[in-house]
């Protein structure tokens, strides 16, 4: 049921607009005519009729190219901008009244080969990043009138039961109605290993069935699914240029009245027009100008693949520079949900009847501890379904209930210390000692007490996500050298997870709202600092907005945080926000070493033409085949792994 993904049909979906753009088939056309042109002049030698062929091949083959070259150039003129084109343009000119056509042809089929890369590189960047799209079924079964049929994906509306059965794909954002199957969200959050997938579980368009059947409830279709929402995110991440690549273009503009003059100079010193355009042939900046945009281009593929979806060429300068990573702590660094981490028997009870008891009462609560106690129970493998009666809530406070455990009856009550003493007969002073011990270490205490007696206490907290100290010592290996925590929460459990992940307790600032964290960034950059601020909530958004570089964590996050984000996680990984600041720096070394080698190359090549070492082809082919080498180097980075992680997406 997936769409058909033929690689021959791929190719040209991807590559159809290079090949068919006016650059390409004018680079085609001025490659064979120029080659036509040697070929006729080396079988035919002096003879009057194959010069004359070979000059009209040659002059043909330039004007081919040096048309589309000449209307760059003419359009820079109307906006009053000083370009490129103008140079090569003057270039193709010059060496076409010397009398040099091959070398005309030569210098406007590389400059436009030169083009013809970029643009291949960029629709390699784009076809990796619609290898999401792809994913995605025609069709889908849907249940309606008692049956299932079969409609196209477009069709399907919020609050369809879709069927989704071993094997195939899920077509639209949903909960899991019933049935559990494992399934591989690779696509989206980046994760190799299968998720087991159940009632009440999110369910994500795009990800794989396996191992069992589901039905799933339509939530979201089409551009509001995950898929949708991150399809709009890259729409415009390629357009956006960097600030490195506009001073390439203000280069530009300084330095072709430089080489104009430079070629006039050699022509007055030496008398030799040849030498003067040589000059002219060999300056054309084509690596300086193309070099940059390409590896901005790959690395936005490059971190798509990865999973990490990139807003633009801006975001990959700025986060080849962040020196301070600034972390939300609830749904970041940890986990978000409250997790049973131990549990405290008191008054000769055994752990799993403490966690048993509280779990049978609990299930009839919609607390999140209590769903969290109940997790823990049947994670243990214990059954939570016992006869209950006389169900008391006080919200905010706990349950108390009558629970049948046999021939037995236990009055149980669960919730907060202050509620639970409240509710007993006598009060264990062991109780009063667990529970300032389960605070001091920032966890969450709640009392169980049973038949009138505390039994003990159950500790909970939001811990961790796995992997957290590792992603925490990946960004300073990435070159991040300090890493501070913002939090809204108490001081007791940031300081609990800072010291579990590695952060110093000196950089943990707690109990913070949204402007407080947006204060102590501004305050970073006020010192000097590039920040990276990574979060996943609408509390984290300000702050995400006011740094350098904003990442959300998770496409399941919130819409908010996704928006106000300059990089998005399609996964929890936090090792990837390390990923992304190696791929910037990896980007900004690549463009540093190219700008270095491009002009290197062109102040040998400008020294061999302008003591004419060098006449007007071989500086040509010498000049460009460097412009060649250094986008080549640049495209590299679309096929490279992301530093320390696997890529979310096969191309």
């Amino acid at each position: 049921m997936t769409k058909n993904d033929g690689s021959v049909a791929r190719l040209w979906e991807a590559y159809r607009e290079v090949v068919t753009s006016p650059e390409a088939v004018a680079s085609f056309a001025t490659l064979v005519l120029a080659a036509g042109s040697w070929a006729t002049s080396a079988a035919f030698g002096a003879d009057p009729t194959g010069t004359v062929v070979a000059t009209v091949l040659g002059w043909a083959g330039a004007l081919a190219g040096g048309i589309v070259i000449a209307r760059g150039a003419i359009t820079g003129l109307l906006r009053r901008e000083v370009n490129v084109d103008e140079l090569v343009t003057i270039a193709i000119v010059a060496s076409l009244l010397a009398g040099e056509y091959l070398g005309a042809a030569l210098v406007a089929f590389m400059m436009l080969f030169g083009k013809v890369l970029e643009d291949a590189t960029a629709a390699r960047a784009a076809d990796a990043i619609k290898g999401l799209g792809r994913l995605l079924p025609d069709v889908a079964r849907v249940r309606r009138g008692g049956a299932e049929v079969v409609v196209p994906v477009d069709d399907l509306v919020p609050g369809d039961d879709v069927v989704i059965r071993p094997g195939e794909r899920i077509p639209a954002d949903g909960t899991v109605a019933s049935g559990r199957a494992w399934v591989d969200e690779a696509a989206i959050t980046g994760e190799s290993a299968p998720a087991s997938r159940g009632p009440g579980d999110p369910a994500y368009a795009g990800t794989l069935a396996t191992g069992g059947a589901l039905v799933v409830t339509v939530a979201r279709t089409g551009e509001s699914t995950a898929l949708g929402r991150i399809g709009a995110l890259v729409s415009g991440a390629t357009a956006e240029r960097a600030p490195v690549v506009r001073v390439a273009d203000r280069w530009a503009t300084w330095f072709t009245p430089a080489i104009l003059v430079l070629g006039g100079a050699t022509w007055a010193a030496t008398g030799d027009s040849n030498q003067a355009v040589a000059v002219l042939v060999v300056a054309c900046p084509c690596a300086l100008t193309l070099a940059t945009p390409t590896a901005i281009v790959a690395t936005v593929a490059r971190a798509a693949r990865a999973g990490i979806l990139v807003r633009g060429g801006a975001r990959v300068e700025a986060a080849g520079m962040i020196d301070v990573a600034c972390l939300d702590k609830t749904g970041t660094l940890t986990t978000g949900a409250p997790t049973v981490v131990d549990v405290i028997p008191l008054g000769g009870h055994a752990p799993g009847e403490v966690l048993r008891l509280a779990a049978v009462v609990e299930a009839r609560s919609e607390h999140p501890l209590g769903r969290a106690i109940v997790g823990a129970a049947q994670a243990a493998g214990t059954h939570v379904d016992l006869p209950v009666a006389g169900f008391l809530a006080e919200a905010g406070r706990g349950v108390v209930a009558d629970v049948t455990d046999g021939t037995a009856t236990r009055r149980v009550a669960v919730g907060r210390p202050g509620y639970v003493r409240d509710l007993v007969d006598t009060w264990d002073d062991a109780a009063t000692t667990a529970i300032a011990s389960v605070e001091a270490s920032g966890r969450t205490p709640v009392a169980v007490a049973i038949d009138g007696t505390v039994a003990g206490i159950v500790a909970l907290a939001d811990v961790p996500r796995p992997g957290t100290a590792a992603a925490i010592t990946a960004l300073r290996r990435a070159g991040v050298r300090r890493i501070v925590l913002l939090t809204g929460d108490a001081a007791g459990p940031a300081i609990a997870v800072a010291n579990a992940a590695g952060i110093a307790v000196a950089d943990v600032h707690h109990g913070l709202l949204p402007e407080g964290k947006v204060d102590i960034i501004r305050a970073l950059q006020a010192d000097g600092h590039r920040v990276a601020m990574v979060g996943d909530g609408v509390n984290d958004a300000p702050a995400l907005a006011a740094a350098n570089l904003g990442v959300a964590m998770g496409v399941a996050g919130t819409d908010l945080a996704m928006a106000a984000a300059d990089v998005v996680l399609l996964g929890d990984d936090l090792e990837q926000v390390a990923r992304v600041i190696g791929m910037g720096r990896e980007a900004m070394a690549t463009i540093r070493h190219n700008l270095w080698i491009a002009a290197g190359w062109n102040l040998v090549a400008l020294a061999a033409a302008a003591t004419g070492v060098a006449g007007i082809v071989a500086g040509a082919l010498v000049h460009n085949l460097g412009s060649v080498g250094v986008v080549a180097n640049a495209a590299r980075l679309v096929g490279r792994p992301a530093p320390g992680g696997r890529g979310a997406v096969s191309g």
